[in-house]
């Protein structure tokens, strides 16, 4: 029995393409995980932003705010506190880029 020879530029296009099939899988594996991540990403900050926005609204309110000392122990926040906890919620929702609600 004789083998008749291949055309080698058959098996170097083969490989090629195998090549190209492979990568195309893996640059879809690696989009489809970025945007995975991107989408866990923007989950936990809508979540820290709503937990933001209903920390700057109780502070906003009449309702007496607190905070726990080292024994556990409620310690009332006092104007300045409260005010300086407005800030600082505010400042972190700005760095989050969190829409802020309007009062209205």
């Amino acid at each position: 029995m004789s083998r008749l020879p291949g055309d080698p530029n058959a098996v170097r296009e083969m490989a090629s393409k195998d090549a190209q099939i492979k990568k195309l899988q893996e640059d879809r594996a690696a989009d489809e995980a970025k945007a995975q991540k991107a989408a866990t990403d923007a989950k936990a900050k809508l979540d820290r932003c709503v937990q933001l926005r209903g920390r700057l609204l109780t502070l906003k309110s009449s309702a007496p705010v607190y905070k726990y000392d080292e024994s556990g122990g409620k310690v009332y926040y006092d104007g300045a506190e409260r005010d300086q906890a407005v800030a600082d919620t505010l400042k972190a929702m700005s760095d989050l880029d969190c829409p802020i609600a309007s009062a209205g």
